[in-house]
């Protein structure tokens, strides 16, 4: 149900969010300038699984910005 309202996705995101894409099974992918999402370490990349509400970094993360995400079919996704 559309809310027209923004609310924080778990326990957020510690710095400012870029670029977003959802995932072919449903998780949301969120880059931008940041080191940590929902309390989890990570480096500018993070996922978000809504279906449990856990969030998990993706690898190391790149040593720069996250400027533009794309999820491809296969489940790729390119940065």
């Amino acid at each position: 149900v559309a809310t027209n309202t923004w609310s924080t996705v778990g326990a957020g995101v510690a710095g400012p969010v870029r670029a977003i894409a959802v995932m072919p099974d449903g998780r949301v992918c969120v880059g931008g300038h940041f080191s940590s999402a929902g309390g989890v370490a990570t480096s500018n990349i993070a996922l978000y699984r809504p279906d449990i509400g856990q969030w998990t970094g993706v690898g190391d993360g790149p040593n720069g910005d996250v400027r533009a995400l794309h999820a491809l079919p296969s489940g790729d996704l390119l940065v």
